[in-house]
């Protein structure tokens, strides 16, 4: 500004004395014609001077924020600063903000208005509040004959020179916006030129002896003379104001200084300087984006400390920037003696090192710089983390069912020579009743151990294992020890498992498919596995099969029929038959075993041993037994009220319904709608379901027979058979399984242990049913034994209902 004021008063008086030494005679005549003229004149010309005096009133207060900010952030609590005190009249801690780039500006309104910044610490982890002097900022802010007030963005008044008059503001009122961004977060403030009394009262005065001077040129003289000093000073003002115009990024363009002289020179040199700082920042900002959109990009790391190192060897001269990348963190700062060296850490294996060649700090721009290229690692390492979750299981910490396929599409790569893998698939038979009893708690738990198993039996063979997901697991073996890998984990999941107080027990089936021969993709040899599983479930589970073209069309067959079963219930395809039971010596009927048919539209029955696996599978064995349940109650009823000598019916559950609570809630509702006697519907059970857990299974079959109905050991003799826990089961039949029965007659080691279970189950009182009996022979021995009821062929195949009635009569009388 202080050019500024010099300018007014040179140029007037050059315009003054050479206009007034030609124009003297017509000063008189034409005074009056040219007054107003000159006076617009004279105010334009101030108006245009002082638009490029405030642009710099705008750069002095942002250097001097900019200044404050970077001695802000020097403060240490509890050390005093005599430059700081000078600069600030407050300087507290503030509240860390997070990541942020620049300081924050703000403005407590008030008289004096308060005037605040915030310089933010690196990376955004601390902040420190310093409260501006006045004294300090206003210090430099004036405008020769203009009076200047600063306003906020709000409009109230941060501070004036003592003698404006914003209330007498007239036409003669300039304003600008001053902008802080992007060097500071604040909104603009707006600078108000009111002209002062003085130049009110002057400039009519000096305008009027300017143009009385001009007014004394004859028209031709006065036109001359005023080309000649016009042009003088209109030619450097049009070149500003041309570059001033076509100033932007990428168009930033220096003026001419040929021709200037004195103010305008210096005006010139201003601009020039203006523009070289705007180019500088910029190249600067757009460094930063470009920065930004590599890390949002996802570019390699190199590129943006590339990127980095070039401006800083473009823009430093005096300073060189380098980075040491590796393991360690130690570096050789060992440097000529003049010059110094300053080191930033990234991150455990990136440092940046700045020599300044002549001393010196390093520039706030190179760390800022630096600060972003941190932010850039942490954002690969985010990236790492992301993908190392996406690929593991959180349950077990194996790899899932996405890092299998990666590591499975690695392997396949036609350059990998890996292909000769085997993939073997793993599903756990029995953990749907274990977690379906025993809640996710136990299940999970159950699953970890699993886990820890396979990993150790894998561990020799160097074969990776993934959860895909519930109890589904999959390893990648070599071809030559696929089978013994396969066969280890299957001895190690059938070791009980203890978790709590509980011991369970389950077993796997595994399905093997191999890269070389059966698959090309990833996708292709999990499919082929998978169907390899299924097989080895549905040959009773507990083993492994290797995957052959068969089974594709099997599976076929499968879903197809599982799609048919699906709608069973619906149509009508399904419907209970009934096999009699009688009694051992007088062979009268006593009572029968409901059991489950399906007839399907074009195959006609479907075998059991097919279709109730399929039902299981596909989670219809709960309706399907719920059905079966309430057609032997209601027949039960029917039987009763006719006078059958059928006194009870029994009814075959699933391990799948025992394992659910819903089988509970839904038995003793179907036991108080039909309002049955106690003992009338008895329920079979399978051992397998006791192995599980002993002493929950107990306590949900004493819960059924509460409710009014009695249980039956269905295939005694088989599987688990332990006499260890018949006492403690609530039970009241025992069934002795037909594969013993089927020899009874000619087999001495079957009749001995036939013999066995009789007399145990005597002993605890119970009632004893033999099934499979085919043979008279075989009925006279089971009866000589003690067996009370006897199931099989020679009695009577399963039947419809509608031919109970005239088998009963004829079988009770004897006919």
């Amino acid at each position: 500004m202080a050019a500024g004021g010099r300018f007014l008063p040179g140029l007037a008086r050059r315009i003054f004395w050479g206009v007034l030494a030609v124009t003297a005679a017509a000063v008189m005549a034409l005074g009056a014609l040219f007054y107003g003229l000159g006076e617009h004149m004279a105010r334009s010309s101030t108006r245009l001077v002082l638009a490029e005096s405030t642009k710099l009133v705008n750069f002095n207060l942002l250097d001097r924020l900019r200044a404050a900010e970077q001695l802000l952030q020097t403060w240490t609590p509890g050390r005093d600063s005599e430059a700081l005190d000078l600069v600030f009249s407050s300087v507290a801690a503030d509240a860390a903000p997070g990541i942020a780039a620049v300081g924050r500006l703000e403005v407590a309104i008030g008289d004096p208005a308060q005037i605040s910044l915030v310089a933010i610490g690196e990376g955004g982890r601390s902040a420190v509040r310093g409260v501006v002097r006045s004294d300090y900022l206003w210090e430099n802010v004036q405008s020769g004959l203009y009076d200047l007030c600063m306003r906020a963005a709000s409009g109230a008044v941060l501070w004036c020179a003592p003698s404006a008059d914003l209330e007498k503001a007239g036409s003669g009122t300039y304003r600008r916006e001053l902008l802080f961004r992007p060097f500071l977060e604040a909104d603009p403030w707006v600078l108000v030129a009111v002209p002062s009394p003085q130049m009110q009262r002057l400039l009519p005065v000096g305008v009027g002896l300017v143009v009385g001077g001009a007014s004394l040129l004859a028209v031709l003289v006065a036109l001359m003379a005023s080309s000649v000093f016009l042009r003088r000073i209109t030619q450097p003002l049009g070149a500003l104001t041309r570059a001033a115009q076509s100033a932007g990024p990428g168009a930033l363009v220096r003026v001419d200084l040929g021709g200037m002289q004195d103010e305008m020179r210096e005006l010139g040199l201003s601009f020039n300087r203006m523009m070289d700082g705007l180019a500088h920042g910029f190249g600067y900002q757009a460094l930063l984006s470009r920065i930004d959109a590599a890390i949002l990009e996802r570019q390699p790391f190199e590129q943006m400390a590339e990127m980095v190192l070039g401006y800083c060897q473009e823009q430093f001269p005096g300073g060189r920037l380098s980075m040491v990348s590796g393991s360690g963190t130690h570096v050789d700062t060992t440097v000529a003696p003049s010059s110094s060296v300053e080191t930033l850490v990234l991150d455990e294996r990136h440092l940046l090192l700045w020599e300044a060649v002549h001393g010196g700090p390093m520039p706030a721009e190179v760390r800022e710089l630096a600060q972003r290229l941190h932010i850039a690692l942490e954002a690969q390492a985010r990236d790492r983390a992301l993908a190392e979750r996406a690929t593991t299981d959180v349950l077990t910490g194996l790899w899932n069912r996405l890092g299998l396929l990666d590591e499975l599409a690695r392997r396949l790569r036609p350059d990998a020579h890996a292909r000769g893998l085997v993939l073997a698939y793993c599903d756990l038979d029995h953990f749907k009743e274990v977690n379906d009893a025993y809640g996710h708690t136990v299940g999970d738990a159950l699953l970890v151990e699993i886990a820890r198993r396979m990993k150790a039996v894998l561990t020799p063979y160097c074969a990776p294992l993934a959860r895909l997901g519930g109890d589904e697991f999959a390893a990648l073996l070599p071809v030559g020890g696929g089978e013994a890998a396969m066969a280890a984990l299957c001895d190690a999941v059938r070791l009980p498992v203890l978790v709590g107080e509980r011991e369970l027990h389950v077993r796997l089936s595994i399905g093997g498919a191999s890269a070389a021969r059966d698959a090309s993709t990833a996708e292709e040899l999990l499919r082929m596995a998978d169907l390899a599983m299924y097989q080895a479930k549905a040959g009773g589970g507990d083993g492994y099969v290797a995957y052959s073209p068969s089974l594709d069309h099997a599976n076929t067959e499968r879903l197809a029929l599982l799609r048919e079963l699906r709608l069973a219930l619906e149509t009508d395809a399904l419907f209970v038959v009934y096999q009699p039971r009688v009694d051992a010596v007088s062979h009268r009927w006593v009572s029968a075993e409901a059991l489950l048919r399906w007839r399907h539209p074009s195959l006609g029955l479907v075998p059991p041993d097919r279709f109730i696996p399929l039902a299981e599978e596909a989670g219809l064995i709960e309706s399907f037994g719920a059905w079966v349940l309430e057609q032997a109650c209601a027949q039960w009823q029917v039987w009763h009220r006719v006078g059958s000598p059928i006194r009870q019916i029994s009814v075959n559950v699933s391990p799948l319904q025992l394992a659910s609570s819903r089988f509970y809630e839904m038995a003793a509702d179907t036991m108080r709608r039909h309002a049955l006697p106690p003992g009338a519907i008895e329920l079979e059970i399978t051992e397998g379901l006791l192995v599980q857990d002993r002493t929950g299974a107990a306590a949900r079959l004493q819960e059924l027979r509460q409710g009014g109905y009695h249980i039956a050991l269905d295939d005694f003799g088989v599987g688990y058979s332990s006499l260890s826990y018949l006492a403690d089961i609530p039970f009241d039949t025992l069934k002795v399984d037909r594969s013993f029965v089927m020899h009874i007659h000619e087999d001495a080691p079957s009749l001995a242990i036939v013999t066995a279970i009789v007399a145990v189950a005597q002993a605890l009182g119970k009632h004893v049913v033999a099934e499979g009996i085919e043979l008279d022979e075989q009925a006279k021995r089971l009866a000589a034994l003690g067996v009370h009821e006897l199931q099989g062929y020679l009695f009577g195949r399963p039947m419809p209902v509608a031919d109970i009635a005239e088998r009963t009569e004829s079988t009770n009388t004897g006919r």
